[in-house]
């Protein structure tokens, strides 16, 4: 058989993640607030970019040649509202703050549907159980373990954990400190809790001040990791999108003109400066900054008309939600959406995240308005269930609770399609007692002593 070498050409495609896209994906997951803060920014470190005044979006103004971006509106022309009463701080609860991080942090939607099935199941200290119930899918141990692992990366460190040596392990190793000596001490918590460091010191083979340094440290980890949980610091939810009805009921959405800032490039000033150029160096800064700056406010541009599209649908296909809050929402995925407006599903997720949506019914996160069916052929999402049952539980006869058997009972004869033991997931994520502290609460709120 004879060897040689040959040259042949072979045409393929593959996607570059170059510096410009990766900077336009960061773009479109950007808050109000962070947006905002890179913006000034940029207007700081580049010369050629500057505010530009408000005005109709795909409207120019100023200089024929200029970029521009501007405030924009579907639907007929108005008033903008008042919002300012509206924003109140309104950030995201643990699971809502959780479901955004794993459309994020997965790709796969066997995960997704995991690692979703899962965050149902944590407590309220944020563990998940030691023996775990039926998931859904076809998965091994091993892919479980895995999907598992990459959800104890976010969040709090600790949460996702089956029992506390595990909690704490997290929490330590998220610190880089989970040792030999420190697994020694964990493995053997019991121990820990009687105080019997003879035993400790003999386990680890630490000496004494470096135990009780460690048995220090210990004490300042979370042992219920959940309830520490808060928010993403954010003093003000400040809307993206704002939606009013019209005379017929429809919903119309604008962009914010507070939430969305508005740049050109100063081509004046390039054109200032062209003449005294005399150095290539001079000439490669001007260039640059000055694509920079046109980048800058195309990308902007493009997040604005996304955000604008995914918007609109996203209020046609929920408009219930405008006349009568969350028990109207719909079963809506973001796979649906983006089929719709011919995106990525993680196009729109990080168009979703962050961002919130201002109407009659207040500042709403727009990860809200996304709900899985209760069943294949349901006509009800589980965000309306879950609505439906707060109502159902702030209604109930003083002193007399519902059990979860019978709001389940009520739920079926109302559409929802829920079990018992769901009834009980969704009334934990709502932080609604169990029925026998309902009944003693409100027992002692009439000022009477609970029996026994």
């Amino acid at each position: 058989m004879a060897v040689g070498q040959r040259l042949s050409l072979k045409q393929s495609q593959t996607l570059a993640l170059t510096p410009g896209l990766r900077q336009s994906i960061e773009l479109m997951q950007l808050s109000a607030g962070d947006l905002q803060a890179l913006v000034q920014r940029k207007l700081e470190e580049n010369p050629f970019l500057e505010r530009d005044e408000p005005g109709a979006f795909g409207e120019p103004r100023g200089a024929p040649d200029s970029d521009y971006l501007g405030d924009s509106a579907i639907g007929p022309a108005g008033e903008s509202p008042d919002w300012s009463d509206s924003l109140a701080a309104a950030g995201p609860s643990l699971a809502g703050y959780l479901e955004q991080e794993i459309r994020l942090a997965f790709s796969e939607q066997g995960e997704i549907a995991l690692a979703l099935a899962l965050l149902q199941e944590l407590d309220e200290a944020g563990y998940l159980p030691a023996v775990l119930p039926p998931l859904p899918g076809r998965l091994d141990p091993a892919q479980i373990e895995r999907v598992i692992g990459r959800l104890q990366t976010l969040g709090t460190p600790g949460l996702f954990a089956r029992s506390l040596q595990e909690c704490l392990a997290l929490q330590l190793a998220d610190r880089q400190l989970l040792d030999p000596p420190f697994r020694a001490i964990l493995d053997n918590l019991p121990l820990v809790a009687r105080g019997d460091r003879r035993r400790l010191l003999a386990l680890t083979g630490l000496e004494e001040p470096e135990l009780f340094r460690r048995l220090q440290l210990l004490r300042t980890l979370d042992p219920k990791p959940a309830l520490s949980f808060s928010p993403p610091e954010t003093p003000a939810a400040v809307p993206d999108l704002l939606v009013t009805l019209d005379a017929a009921g429809r919903p119309q959405v604008r962009l914010n003109n507070e939430a969305l800032p508005r740049l050109k490039v100063n081509l004046d000033q390039r054109r200032a400066l062209k003449p005294g150029l005399r150095r290539s160096s001079d000439k490669a800064y001007v260039a640059t900054r000055t694509a920079e700056a046109s980048w800058l406010v195309r990308a902007l541009v493009r997040r604005g008309q996304s955000l604008l599209a995914l918007g609109q649908e996203l209020a046609n296909r929920q408009a219930g939600f405008f006349t009568k809050g969350f028990p109207a929402l719909a079963p809506l995925t973001r796979r649906t959406l983006a089929e719709v407006l011919n995106l990525s599903e993680s196009s729109v997720s990080r168009l979703v995240a962050n961002k919130f949506l201002a109407c009659s019914q207040g500042v709403v996160p727009l990860a809200s308005f996304f709900s899985a069916a209760l069943g294949e052929e349901a006509p009800v999402s589980a965000a309306a269930a879950s609505a439906r049952l707060a109502s159902l539980v702030a209604a109930e006869p003083p002193g007399r609770p519902l059990s979860d058997q019978a709001l389940a009972e009520t739920l079926r004869a109302e559409g929802y399609a829920l079990a018992r033991r769901t009834v009980a997931k969704y009334r934990k994520l709502l932080k609604i007692p169990a029925t026998a502290q309902r009944r003693r609460r409100a027992r002692m709120g009439a000022g009477t002593r609970p029996p026994g």
